[in-house]
């Protein structure tokens, strides 16, 4: 739904809420993936 807003969308402060979000899940996959990697069934 980011993605969308930021390509579509016209107001200025809905597009920067968009692209915090995508930094910010971004970012929290990242870190699951890391951990999954790190503790996960081998």
């Amino acid at each position: 739904m980011s993605k969308v807003q930021l390509q579509f969308g016209k107001d200025e402060d809905a597009k920067k809420m968009a692209q915090k979000t995508i930094d910010n899940q971004t970012k929290e996959v990242e870190e699951m993936t890391k951990w999954v990697t790190e503790h996960g069934k081998k």
